[in-house]
């Protein structure tokens, strides 16, 4: 948030300089989206190098090297009930992939559910379900394998029995 405070004097109101501030983080429950903009993902946690990285003025999370992961706040939804859609592009460079699992507060028990290879330069969408998932975690884990990745969006949604609608094609609409 950006705060500014004003006295009010004989009329004239005397503004002091802006102050920025943010809520602590806590508890998310799905549906719960991510873009991680900059002022968006300082609730999860990057680590081992883990970045953001700009590109005319879009913002994506920059997976480089394996080790390199990000940690979702905690999930208030049985994670079992969960899917996780990620919008990502690989780059030409190496072979590229990355992971998403669940994990706890600190990143420890991670448990790998899926592995994505994504296209070169080209950002396409991926489902990850969580279904068949056994642990105790409470977290996402999204992290580096290989090569170099990054990542647009992340949705963290309930499961529902409706598939979703891919490849729509209309031919001769008639009145």
């Amino acid at each position: 948030y950006q705060v500014r405070v004003g006295s009010l004097c004989s009329g004239d109101t005397v503004w002091s300089d802006s102050l920025a501030f943010r809520t602590a983080c806590g508890p998310v429950s799905a549906p719960y989206y991510q873009n991680f903009g900059p002022l968006h993902a300082d609730c999860w946690i990057m680590r081992d190098n883990m970045r953001r990285w700009m590109d005319n003025g879009h913002t994506y999370l920059w997976l480089a090297e394996d080790g390199e992961y990000a940690i979702s706040p905690e999930i208030t939804n049985p994670i079992t009930s969960l899917r996780v859609r990620i919008i990502a592009s690989g780059y030409t460079w190496g072979t590229r992939n990355f992971y998403v699992g669940v994990c706890d507060a600190n990143g420890s028990n991670l448990t790998v559910v899926d592995t994505i290879t994504p296209p070169d330069n080209s950002m396409q969408e991926f489902t990850v379900y969580l279904n068949n998932y056994i642990g105790n975690g409470h977290h996402i884990a999204i992290g580096g394998g290989s090569g170099y990745c990054s990542l647009d969006k992340v949705f963290i949604e309930e499961i529902t029995s409706c598939m979703p609608v891919h490849h729509v094609n209309v031919r001769q609409l008639t009145d």
